[in-house]
């Protein structure tokens, strides 16, 4: 018999799943999540394995990645040193 490890709600977000206790409880209770194990009257844990399958399985239905394209700057474009230097002369030039 191969024993597995148990992880607690911050474990779990340490993996990445950020759910509320709450939540988890409404995705475990429609299959989407796997169950909790009761360790106690107020204690509770998941079966790593399980978590790790389940991430998998999400990121798999996400289809292949894309390649990211770089988003173009917003607002107002930076000036350079030397458009600096010369709006600052230009300044003096009208003074």
């Amino acid at each position: 018999m191969q024993l597995t490890r148990l992880i607690g709600a911050k474990e779990l977000r340490a993996l990445g799943v950020p759910f509320s206790r709450a939540y988890l409880l409404k995705l475990e209770k429609r299959s989407q999540f796997p169950q909790r194990v009761r360790l106690g009257p107020n204690s509770v844990a998941w079966r790593l394995d399980e978590v790790q399958a389940w991430i998998e399985m999400r990121s798999a239905a996400r289809g292949p990645q894309q390649e990211l394209v770089p988003m173009a700057p917003r607002g107002r474009p930076k000036k350079t040193q030397i458009e600096l230097e010369a709006s600052s002369e230009a300044r003096h030039e009208r003074a």
